[in-house]
């Protein structure tokens, strides 16, 4: 794991983001801004995730195995870079 982790990451997005899933691919839109986002069905499913709960130094090897079939460093960095999570 990279040790840019620090302590985890949480969702930072607006609550009110919707997504709209077909098969491999997922659209988001953010209401508050007007953004859409087109992302990939297991990144989708990932950030899903943490709207459920924050990731943690304990859960990233779990979510690691989950995820196995994308690079979850370069996934989270994106996903912080559009302001989807923070560090925690």
């Amino acid at each position: 794991m990279n040790q840019t982790l620090s302590k985890g990451w949480r969702f930072a997005g607006n609550a009110g983001l919707s997504f709209r899933c077909w098969e491999q691919e997922c659209v988001l839109f953010d209401p508050t801004t007007g953004d859409t986002h087109l992302l990939g069905r297991e990144d989708a499913d990932l950030l899903q995730r943490f709207r459920e709960a924050p990731l943690t130094l304990h859960t990233f090897p779990a979510l690691q195995a989950a995820f196995s079939g994308i690079d979850l460093e370069t996934v989270l960095a994106d996903f912080e870079r559009r302001e989807f999570i923070t560090r925690v």
